[in-house]
């Protein structure tokens, strides 16, 4: 009886060791907590509750592009919105990858030889109204309504505000 105590116990503790390293609700949890408090985005506000897509569930989001980050470890996507009190938009895009071996492979798959290196993550190019940088098993793709100085300065905020929570 002692025997299948213990067995029972020891079969319930891996199916929640399993349950865990497997997402579980704790990957969602972690992954929003990378977003920044909006104390912090000098007049930048959600624009609308954050969105999650795991595994081939991207392709609900990303449709014709899915498949570039699939075979790179792909494990979940945060997309988030902002809009300032002028209506300008921008978009976060919070890629987590199996490992910071992945997320380099899309960075350059993402990002080509122009643009303006920028002083955020492991590396970062700022080009005409978006940015890409990586951080870690991580990739951020910020994409701005506009080019102008009000809109990229929020961009910046946020990727910053990103990076450190990373």
């Amino acid at each position: 009886m002692r025997s299948f105590l213990i067995t029972t116990i020891l079969c319930i503790l891996s199916a929640l060791v399993l349950f865990h390293c497997a997402g579980g609700k704790s990957d969602q949890r972690e992954i929003t907590e990378l977003l920044p408090a909006e104390d912090k985005l000098n007049g930048w506000k959600t624009a609308g509750p954050a969105q999650i897509f795991r595994g081939k569930d991207l392709f609900i989001y990303m449709n014709g592009g899915a498949e570039e980050y699939l075979p790179h470890g792909f494990k979940q996507l945060l997309a988030q919105k902002y809009s300032n009190e002028n209506n300008k938009i921008i978009t976060l895009e919070l890629f987590e990858m199996e490992n910071s071996s992945g997320a380099e492979k899309i960075y350059v798959l993402k990002t080509g030889e122009r643009g303006k290196g920028m002083n955020i993550g492991d590396e970062a190019l700022l080009e005409e109204y978006y940015l890409n940088f990586r951080e870690k098993q991580f990739l951020a793709t910020l994409t701005g309504s506009d080019p102008e100085k009000e809109t990229m300065d929020g961009l910046l905020s946020i990727a910053r505000e990103v990076d450190e929570r990373i």
